[in-house]
């Protein structure tokens, strides 16, 4: 049975100009806090660019919540680059030749033409790559580079790699028949689709 101390919630959203838009973020919040705040040590973490006068107005409302929510240091603003993809090549590179790996693409040294899957919105099978033993090993040298805290890899262009550089072609699928649209930064995938998903 898990401790639940020892779990975390992690609810990240940006910061905005006018604190009507974070609405939808304060109801998550009272609910979090009326179903689950004394069983968890940590509940939300929130990027940094939340102004500090933003911070104590979303507290405002859960007030019982405000020992349990983080708001990421603007220490970490300075890494906020537009190349999230900083030292990847490097690290790909290197990790192929210690591990005597044949790429399924050829490693350039700009990851603009690896196509990355939108990671709000796939579908994994765990099973497959917690059993895939170089998946495995490369997801420990990511860990062991510290990249994604210093150089701002995220969750897509690490997918984008795994499935572009390492697997088979058909091992995996690309669905263009959902519409998108993430409203934290206004973005829309295939807006014409019938098939709507909003987050």
């Amino acid at each position: 049975m898990v401790n639940p101390k020892s779990v975390v919630i992690a609810g990240l959203t940006r910061g905005y100009e006018n604190v009507e838009k974070y609405q939808d973020l304060i109801a998550r919040n009272k609910s979090i806090n009326k179903c689950c705040n004394s069983n968890f040590d940590n509940i939300l973490f929130h990027e940094g660019n939340i102004s500090v006068a933003h911070q104590e107005y979303i507290l405002s409302f859960t007030p019982d919540l405000k020992k349990n929510q983080v708001f990421i240091s603007p220490y970490f603003r300075k890494f906020d680059v537009q190349d999230v993809t900083l030292g990847m090549s490097e690290l790909l590179k290197k990790f192929a030749i210690d591990n005597n790996i044949e790429l399924k693409n050829k490693l350039e040294e700009s990851q603009e033409s690896v196509k990355c899957p939108y990671t709000n919105c796939m579908v994994i099978d765990c099973e497959y790559f917690r059993n895939n033993h170089t998946f495995r090993k490369f997801q420990k040298k990511v860990d062991e580079s510290s990249c994604i805290y210093s150089n701002r890899w995220g969750d897509l262009p690490l997918w984008g790699l795994v499935l572009w550089y390492f697997e088979d072609a058909q091992r995996y699928e690309e669905v263009i028949t959902i519409s998108y649209h993430h409203r934290s930064h206004g973005m829309s995938i295939n807006p014409s689709s019938s098939e709507a998903i909003v987050n």
